[in-house]
């Protein structure tokens, strides 16, 4: 609590708590200046309970591990896949569907393919439009997404993302641009109009 000067008495808004004093600036139409985020982002976030991968995989004796790869992985995933576990299709009953690395590996891509979806609009991008690719040299993950652009041809776009692992769960947090081609529709647009 600020103590006021000798011989000044504080007024009376200044112990009033910050929704108070905002109720009172808006009843005395003195409303407080308000600056908007400065850049067009929006943020997705989805955490995965890694036994329940275990569980879905795991379901029909481990036969539905191929399937559910195939389901929700690109192509170029798929490839990851096989290189970082050679045995996930050949024994889809064996100690591969146990495996711990693999459980996590599919884990971290199911919710960075989540967290990317709410990021970019769970209603315009399939499983198959998104992959996670890991940089060579700095092993840093990011989201590559396929749109169309005003003139129907298919553009990458690149996102940020951050995998967390801890026991039981994994955490993925995407960062994108709003709307990629939003720049380009309103810039074709305006030159309409001119």
């Amino acid at each position: 609590m600020p103590s006021p000067a000798p011989g000044r008495k504080l007024p009376v808004w200044v112990f009033l708590s910050f929704p108070l004093r905002r109720c009172l600036h808006e009843l005395l139409n003195l409303q407080m200046h308000r600056i908007p985020f400065p850049y067009s982002l929006s943020i997705g976030t989805d955490i995965v309970h890694l036994p329940r991968i275990r569980r879905l995989i795991n379901n029909r004796q481990g036969r539905n591990l191929i399937p559910f790869a195939k389901r929700i992985l690109h192509p170029l995933e798929l490839r990851d896949l096989s290189h970082r576990h050679p045995q996930w299709q050949e024994h889809p009953q064996g100690t591969c569907v146990g495996s711990d690395s693999l459980i996590r590996w599919l884990g971290g891509r199911f919710a960075a393919k989540e967290a990317a979806r709410k990021a970019m609009g769970a209603t315009t991008l399939g499983w198959k439009d998104i992959r996670v690719e890991v940089r060579g040299g700095s092993g840093q993950p990011r989201i590559i997404y396929a749109r169309r652009n005003a003139d129907n041809q298919d553009i990458e776009y690149e996102a940020k993302l951050s995998i967390s692992h801890d026991g039981d769960y994994v955490v993925a947090t995407v960062l994108a641009a709003e709307r990629p081609d939003a720049g380009a529709n309103s810039h074709s647009e305006g030159a309409a109009e001119a």
